[in-house]
């Protein structure tokens, strides 16, 4: 298990290659949370202005899919409801 931190960082760091991210400063991850189920890491990239929102917008879902490539799955909450018939 402890090998999943440095595969979920290699795994945002390599999406960081996109032609509009600034290679300085360079891209960086780190831990902004620690959950119940989760560590949660952020990918902090330099991006001209304009390319902010269209960069932000593009990074998202091929982290997702190469984080489940990796095996690394995003912990969703689940609850388990019993419904009790009144007597």
């Amino acid at each position: 298990m402890d090998e999943f931190p440095a595969v979920a960082v290699g795994v945002l760091l390599a999406i960081a290659g996109d032609p509009r991210v600034h290679r300085d400063p360079v891209p960086v991850v780190f831990v902004t949370g620690l959950g119940d189920r989760a560590v949660d890491l952020s990918l902090r990239v330099w991006v001209d202005t304009a390319d902010y929102w269209p960069v932000t917008f593009a990074f998202t879902e091929p982290a997702k899919e190469r984080l489940t490539e990796a095996g690394i799955g995003i912990p969703f909450p689940q609850w388990v409801v019993h419904l009790v018939q009144a007597s």
